[in-house]
């Protein structure tokens, strides 16, 4: 995901507002959905890349190689956060404690325990596409401070691949937002995340990921 998004991080508000996009991009864990950080403000693109793994023959004396299907590699995408506490904000709004949202993010970095992968994180970009991705790096930068050196803006640059768990046919493939859809993801959603649902935006309850 390319461009910027600005994270509203204690939504308490369920009515309607003019900064606040109606369908949002989120964040969640997948096994623990509960725990989610929708976005404010949605990213103005969105940008994916994916490589397929060719073999090639090179017979002798023929004039090209011959081609050979391997697998097809991850799709990855990076997405930049900006988190900022200078938004306009409705009144009674809670300010977001921008430490505990990279926090938060920074637990897809860490493991649970010995022996336990960290969970994995489901993407949702409503009628665009929803993916399960591993965090394969975090770059944080704190671009300002109050007096008392509390974070008022951060930028987050996160690198995610794609989590596939079973095969994935080509007839599979739809023109929907959830082009690569697997069981588990599925699953993930049915267990009671839902764009509509108001719920914390930030709960860090313990989470973990699944043996490899």
């Amino acid at each position: 995901m390319g461009g910027s998004s600005e994270m509203a991080l204690h939504d308490h508000s369920k009515q309607d507002s003019p900064v606040r996009a109606k369908a949002r991009v989120v964040l969640a864990e997948l096994y623990h959905t509960e725990s989610r950080m929708p976005c404010l403000f949605n990213p103005q693109q969105l940008r994916l890349s994916c490589q397929m793994d060719v073999g090639k023959l090179r017979p002798v004396g023929s004039s090209h190689p011959t081609k050979m299907y391997g697998s097809t590699g991850d799709w990855m995408f990076p997405l930049s956060l900006f988190f900022s506490q200078f938004a306009i904000w409705h009144f009674g709004f809670k300010y977001p404690d921008i430490t505990t949202a990279i926090a938060w993010l920074s637990r897809f970095m860490q493991p649970q325990e010995v022996g336990i992968s960290p969970g994995p994180m489901l993407v949702v970009v409503p009628n665009v596409m929803t993916k399960v991705g591993i965090l394969e790096s975090i770059d944080v930068g704190m671009t300002s401070f109050d007096a008392d050196l509390k974070v008022r803006t951060a930028e987050v640059q996160l690198q995610l691949s794609e989590l596939r768990q079973g095969f994935l046919g080509a007839s599979e493939i739809s023109s929907g937002g959830s082009d690569h859809d697997d069981y588990s993801l599925r699953t993930g959603v049915e267990k009671g995340f839902r764009l509509g649902s108001p719920g914390p935006s930030l709960n860090l309850s313990r989470s973990g990921g699944r043996r490899r």
